[in-house]
């Protein structure tokens, strides 16, 4: 009997080992992923890893296991590869990946590019709980320990020690405490962590503008505009500035003169072919937008996204279509 308890007891013990085997297996395999993430779209890596973790079960969910989807991310205007999986609904759509390196990609972009997500890059990068506590507020999961369960995971595996500004050195000495590896870069390379969306949207003042004493000129997308106020249309903006109206209408791709509303952004030089690197995308809620709307958001001009993304410009738009702004 006391032999039968001593095996009961060794065999309940390798549980928690083989589970803390399982999270520092995938903690290592995908720590390189996680940290290149963060330097292309500002997520943090202990973030990514650990939402990682949670949403995939270590890697060896259903959806992990045979669609690389680690993050549980449904299709809403997914055109790629799919799978149906019972979740809140039976069989719902879920989009397939061809490497678990694309979902990591299209984790982040998910966050970057949404705007219920965009306030979270305005925290430090190391601001791991503010991160976690900002994903639950925004909705990411209805799990009311949702937070709770990330922050735990980030500081039992101190993944946090990822999100730090790094050399390639630092970074593998981070690593290396759940694996041994060998250094993939020159111990001198440094990245920096991108500006976030909401801040690279703000409206900036424009220099080189002084016609009106009452009004600032801005700039987005280092194009210069102004907000309208009350009372006023694309015909009196245009005197001010001493455009022709025609010039006015066409910055703003607007076929004639209206009466525009209080804080319209209203463009006085062309908008440009492109967003700015950063704001590569935009991914749509269910808001009403449209493309012309999106089209003065980022100060791009409407034709270049139309053609970007093969619509017309009165194309309806759905929650989870991604609109690009940027060419690859």
């Amino acid at each position: 009997m006391r032999k039968t308890v001593a095996l009961l007891i060794s065999f309940l013990c390798c549980f928690p080992l083989a589970a803390q085997d399982l999270y520092e297996q995938y903690i290592a395999t995908y720590s390189d992923a996680a940290v290149a993430e963060m330097y292309r779209s500002g997520v943090p890596a202990s973030i990514t890893l650990a939402q990682g973790l949670l949403e995939s079960g270590m890697g060896r969910s259903t959806l992990a296991v045979q669609a690389n989807n680690h993050f549980g991310i449904k299709c809403h205007g997914w055109t790629g590869m799919k799978v149906y999986h019972d979740d809140d609904a039976k069989d719902e759509c879920f989009r397939k990946y061809e490497s678990v390196e694309d979902s990591y990609k299209d984790h982040s972009d998910f966050l970057r590019y949404k705007d219920r997500y965009k306030f979270l890059f305005d925290l430090e990068p190391t601001d791991y709980k503010g991160w976690c506590y900002g994903l639950k507020s925004a909705g990411y999961a209805t799990d009311p320990s949702y937070a709770n369960k990330l922050i735990n995971i980030i500081e039992k595996y101190r993944l946090y020690e990822f999100d730090r500004p790094q050399t390639a050195a630092s970074r593998n000495q981070a690593a290396s405490r759940h694996q041994e590896r060998k250094p993939r870069e020159s111990a001198s390379v440094r990245r920096e962590i991108p500006e976030s969306p909401s801040s690279m949207e703000k409206l900036r003042k424009a220099d080189g503008f002084s016609f009106s004493l009452s009004r600032e000129v801005y700039e987005r997308n280092s194009v210069p505009c102004v907000l309208a106020f009350g009372g006023e249309s694309y015909s009196s903006i245009a005197a001010e500035y001493e455009l022709f109206l025609k010039e006015i209408l066409r910055f703003n791709e607007e076929d004639a003169d209206r009466e525009l509303k209080p804080g319209e952004l209203v463009y006085i030089r062309p908008k440009k072919n492109c967003s700015r690197k950063g704001l590569d995308k935009h991914i749509c809620d269910a808001d009403g937008e449209n493309l012309r709307d999106i089209s003065q958001r980022y100060g791009v001009k409407l034709k270049s996204i139309l053609k970007m993304n093969g619509l017309e410009a009165d194309s309806p738009l759905r929650e989870g279509d991604v609109i690009k702004l940027r060419k690859k």
